[in-house]
């Protein structure tokens, strides 16, 4: 993609601008799996850019004397490493984490380069670059990488450790089988990043991360939610697989070491792998000549997205967070055989995402789970002590005919059975609080 330059934002002798990323006719919808179709970046996006170029005009960060737009910079949104003023307090977070990642990229290539002059093997078996041995290091070999660190010290002061309260700058989701920690990969300390782990970084509608991404924004509310996902994922490779033999394509594969075999093997008819399949079938629809690592490389970014739009159009509370300008939901791309992150911008659909509010409702369909026995009677205690607190009665279905024709089309799965006198003058689902 070109780039064009904006208006200089400029205060106190510093500027940012934006960039207008463009994408080419010819690789349209490549360009827009990859998360490069036309919408505005900030700086951060193009750091490898900005480094080759820094201080030369046509740069973003090239300050032209003749440029007079001192109004739009906020000083509040200030990188203290070096002086850049961004629009708002997300761009600021974004360009911070990305800085820190190009930091640990650099640190992570002296390592490598230190194994391979010790006679190590620069990579695994499958192909991975070999960094189980990074878990063994040391917090103190680590601080060269906390940019982030560095910059909580200026602000904090040196004695403004983990036991400090503050709040994360963001929430990440990311593989619960990727092998390094978020705080590392964006060269910052625990304090800043909020991640919640899941295999494939993918979820479902009513998930547990769905629950703990709410939570958190409700405890924390960081800023930046950013779901990161990894080239080379065993999940969305198996994935892929799956798809390339349920079609029976004539796409070379690659041999499996056995303990990747097995892995499969027990992956497969998961309902977890059902829940990756639809990126491996995008990713070939997108690419049908691809070769396997392309497909694979694919899919692995269109998961991204599909975790971004369950996310979206699954929580009343993170679609309203994303709508009013409190929450900015992102997608990232971690390389694992160079350490660096590539930030891919909003969902190319988020306009129309925001729109499709949920509902804050939810009902229990045949579908949905058994509840374990203690589970329901604590749902049952805990709402006969709302009720008889004059609280209850907030849990009952609105007029909402999506979930009525869940109900009445979906089958009904109960959490318990209750026998009580014809007699009484309540229905029992309101002394307990519950849904009919």
């Amino acid at each position: 993609p070109s780039t064009t330059r904006a208006p200089c934002r400029s205060s106190r002798g510093s500027c940012v601008r934006r960039l207008t990323m463009r994408r080419a006719a010819s690789s349209n919808s490549l360009s827009r799996a990859n998360g490069l179709d036309s919408k505005q970046r900030t700086a951060f996006a193009t750091s490898d850019v900005l480094e080759q170029n820094l201080g030369r005009p046509g740069d973003p960060f090239y300050h032209n004397p003749d440029d007079h737009h001192d109004e739009i910079g906020d000083p509040r949104f200030t990188d203290p490493e070096t002086g850049h003023i961004f629009q708002n307090q997300q761009d600021l977070i974004l360009w911070e984490l990305l800085q820190g990642n190009r930091k640990y990229v650099k640190w992570l290539q002296n390592h490598m380069q230190r194994r391979v002059d010790n006679g190590g093997d620069l990579l695994s078996h499958n192909g991975h670059a070999d960094l189980g041995d990074l878990g063994a290091l040391s917090t103190a070999q680590l601080k060269q990488v906390g940019y982030l660190q560095q910059i909580e010290e200026e602000r904090l002061g040196v004695g403004g450790g983990p036991l400090r309260p503050t709040r994360p700058k963001a929430l990440t989701i990311a593989c619960a089988r990727s092998f390094a920690p978020m705080d590392h990969i964006f060269g910052t300390d625990a304090r800043a990043l909020m991640s919640v782990r899941v295999a494939g970084y993918t979820c479902s509608a009513a998930d547990s991360v769905i629950g703990s991404v709410e939570f958190a924004l409700a405890e924390k509310a960081p800023p930046v939610l950013i779901v990161v996902g990894n080239a080379r994922n065993d999940i969305v490779s198996t994935a892929v697989r799956s798809v390339i033999a349920s079609r029976g394509l004539n796409i070379a594969v690659p041999v499996d070491a056995e303990i990747d075999h097995n892995f499969r093997a027990d992956l497969e008819g998961s309902a977890l792998l059902r829940l990756v399949l639809p990126s491996a079938h995008d990713a070939l629809q997108r690419l049908p000549g691809g070769t396997y690592d392309q497909l694979v490389d694919l899919a692995c970014r269109m998961n991204v997205w599909r975790t971004i739009e369950t996310l979206l159009t699954s929580s009343k509370n993170i679609s309203e967070a994303a709508a009013d300008g409190t929450l900015r939901v992102v997608g990232a791309f971690f390389d694992v055989m160079s350490g660096s992150v590539q930030m891919m911008g909003q969902h190319p659909s988020h306009s129309e995402l925001i729109k499709l509010t949920p509902s804050g409702d939810v009902v229990r369909t045949a579908e949905e789970k058994p509840v374990p026995a203690e589970e329901a009677a604590t749902m049952l205690y805990s709402g006969n002590k709302r009720y008889s607190n004059g609280r209850g009665g907030f849990n009952q279905l609105s007029g909402d005919e999506k979930l009525l024709k869940q109900l009445s089309e979906g089958g009904q799965n109960p959490v318990a059975v209750i026998v009580g006198c014809a007699d009484s003058r309540a229905p029992i689902e309101m002394l307990f609080d519950m849904r009919p």
